[in-house]
């Protein structure tokens, strides 16, 4: 079992440089205040983490993929913004998605 497990590890093991490492830090450590950046802010942190420009879509999509950052590089506008607090999202979209008192109470005698 624990060779299986370690097998199993260490193809979960995705090599990461470090400047892509401190990206993730530097932006996480601001996410609490600033849930929502723009692509541009993004591009100022990159350089200072010595990622190039060029790199950073490439950046944005492993997160994105990990679901560390949301980045939706195809959607018009959202192209120029980068979520890098899901969670904030998350919740912004239940308080949309959340039924009125009315419909809440209705619902509640239904099911008695």
């Amino acid at each position: 079992i624990r060779k299986g497990c370690q097998d199993f590890v260490s193809k979960l093991e995705v090599a990461t440089p470090t400047s892509w490492v401190l990206f993730r830090k530097i932006l996480s450590s601001i996410a609490g205040e600033h849930p929502v950046i723009s692509y541009s802010d993004a591009e100022a942190v990159a350089r200072v983490c010595n990622i190039s420009v060029k790199s950073l879509p490439s950046v944005l999509k492993f997160y994105h993929d990990l679901g560390v950052f949301l980045f939706y590089a195809n959607i018009p506008d959202l192209d120029q913004k980068v979520i890098i607090n899901p969670d904030w999202l998350v919740h912004e979209l239940g308080k949309l998605l959340r039924p009125s008192k009315s419909q809440r109470r209705t619902e509640t005698k239904r099911l008695r």
